[in-house]
């Protein structure tokens, strides 16, 4: 999975690109319009993520 340093990199010499922040987290704009943006971890434990899709057959 690419982290946000691997990004930051090519996006940031793509034309009338501009870095803020939106609801708390590093993202990329053009004109204003987001494109590309940090998404934190998240706070469910893998062990439960593989509990809900465990209880979801037939679906991956």
């Amino acid at each position: 999975m690419a982290t946000p340093d691997d990004v930051e990199a090519p996006v940031s010499e793509l034309p009338e690109v501009t870095e803020g922040a939106r609801y708390g987290n590093r993202t990329w704009l053009v004109g204003g319009k987001a494109f590309a943006w940090e998404r934190p971890w998240l706070a469910v434990a893998p062990a439960k993520l593989a509990e809900r899709f465990a209880a979801r057959p037939g679906r991956p």
